[in-house]
């Protein structure tokens, strides 16, 4: 008896040793282990899930990537591959491998010498290290010829390191995505940080502020999506601060307006919070003080509460500024009440014209704003066109936008784009520039360009084409 007992512990234990082993090797030999612990940058390419969404090879999506004959060189295509800025500032690459022979071979045909080091091969392809083993191929730099020794403890390191994630792609697994990024502001190119320096506080520690941007495809549609994330408070009371501006989108307006307008848009605002948040700025806060000299801005402004649209409907090649009717939903009509003060106020004022066209409907001309501005039912209007002035507020009598209501489920903001009307109306403007490079052909595939915002920090780009993404990414 106690010897069958000291069989079933022994067994016990090799069992486990063997588990640990497996789990330990399986580790080193997924693609993700190679990335360091202190990557600034992650980023995931699912060829396999792209393939999927899109039925397009993975080959063929290799070779739109510039990467032909991928799977001839030893590359296992069926794995995620990934991107990495390491925490020194170093850019790298993670594969897969599926034949470290036919690698070795590939390498070899483009004049790079193999050699074979601390269990590893090596290869130096102009400015990059390169280190594979059957399993994971690790690129990385760039380095000079002095670097490169260096990077190769790295390297090392990287390749044997345990399966432990770092925060970055931690954040990344969680989210879907074929081809996915988180990245750091601080290692991302300065115009984008730029741009958001302009509207986030002073002195914010980017090393702690992160984009996420994926790209889900489907067979005739791709949608790009951004979220910016962080753990600074001062960068989340800015957000919220934001978000305070916008509720959801009730889709009150969606069949006024223009029939069916080149660009759209709707967004749902809270008017007194809009105009503390533009009296910020200097620039605005001046022009601002012009117009209620005139009318009352701030109260029409302060009235605002609900859905607020935009139609252009036609962008013309002369570039002049496009007709726009503006429409907002209002909260209360109170400033109507001060038309006498503004007829009498501007009567005598130089270079002003205003009139009373009907009952409540005005023209107002001073300077470089010509405008025609009322209110119908429960609802302010603003165009610098009579022909859109007329009609404001009324039912359209083309289908409108009803049918992209399902896309504004949930969001405050919603823009849409038709680019097919858009590029039939640039008609031989577009023979002339294509010049038979197919860009312009396939820029002629996309039918509308949809933009929505669930908040101020997560924004989303669709494209949807007229044909399948499989025919149009096809080399």
């Amino acid at each position: 008896m106690k010897r069958q007992s000291l069989f079933l512990i022994l067994f016990l234990l090799v069992a486990i040793a063997l588990l640990l082993f497996w789990f330990i090797g399986r580790g080193r030999n997924d693609t993700a282990s190679i990335i360091p612990q202190d990557a600034r940058a992650v980023a995931q390419l699912d060829v396999k899930g792209l393939s999927r969404d899109t039925g397009l090879e993975a080959d063929k999506i290799f070779a739109r990537l510039g990467v032909a004959e991928a799977d001839e060189a030893g590359l296992n295509l069926s794995a995620p591959v990934y991107g990495f800025v390491s925490g020194q500032g170093h850019f790298g690459i993670a594969l897969s491998v599926k034949s470290q022979s036919r690698l070795k071979k590939a390498l070899q045909q483009l004049g790079t010498e193999i050699e074979s080091q601390r269990g590893y091969q090596w290869a130096v392809l102009r400015n990059w290290v390169i280190a594979f083993d059957s399993k994971r191929m690790l690129v990385l730099g760039p380095a000079s010829a002095t670097e490169a020794a260096g990077l190769r403890g790295q390297m090392v390191s990287l390749m044997k390191q345990e399966q432990t994630e770092s925060p970055v792609l931690g954040e990344l697994k969680n989210r879907p995505g074929s081809l996915k990024l988180i990245s750091r502001l601080d290692v991302m190119p300065k115009a984008y940080v730029g741009t958001l320096r302009k509207w986030l506080p002073a002195g914010i520690d980017f090393s702690r502020v992160s984009a996420f941007v994926s790209l889900d495809a489907q067979a005739k549609s791709f949608t790009l999506n951004t979220e910016l994330l962080s753990d600074d408070k001062q960068v989340k009371q800015t957000l919220a601060q934001a978000d305070s501006l916008w509720q959801p989108i009730k889709g009150e307006l969606l069949e006024q307006g223009p029939d069916s307008p080149v660009l759209w848009a709707t967004a749902g605002l809270r008017g007194d919070r809009l105009l503390n948040l533009l009296r910020q700025n200097p620039a605005i806060r001046t022009r601002l003080i012009a117009l209620n000299m005139c009318v009352d801005a701030d109260m029409m402004l302060r009235s605002i509460d609900g859905d607020v649209t935009l139609s252009v409907p036609s962008i013309s090649l002369n570039f002049k500024q496009p007709p726009l009717l503006l429409t907002a939903a209002l909260a209360n009509k109170d400033f109507l009440r001060n038309v006498d003060s503004w007829k009498s106020g501007l009567a005598t004022e130089a270079g002003v014209r205003f009139r009373v066209l009907r009952d409540d409907d005005f023209y107002l001309s001073a300077g470089d704003v010509n405008a025609y501005f009322g209110v119908r039912g429960s609802q302010l209007y603003v165009t610098t066109n009579s022909r859109l002035a007329d009609q404001a507020c009324h039912p359209s009598s083309a289908p409108g936008q009803q049918a992209l209501l399902p896309k504004m489920q949930g969001r405050v903001f919603f823009a849409t784009f038709d680019a097919s009307a858009f590029m039939k109306g640039l008609g031989p403007l577009v023979q002339l520039l294509s010049g038979g490079n197919g860009m312009l052909e396939l820029l002629g595939s996309v039918e509308r360009i949809n933009l929505s915002a669930t908040n101020s920090h997560d924004i989303a780009l669709e494209v949807q084409c007229s044909r399948e993404l499989k025919d149009i990414l096809r080399p």
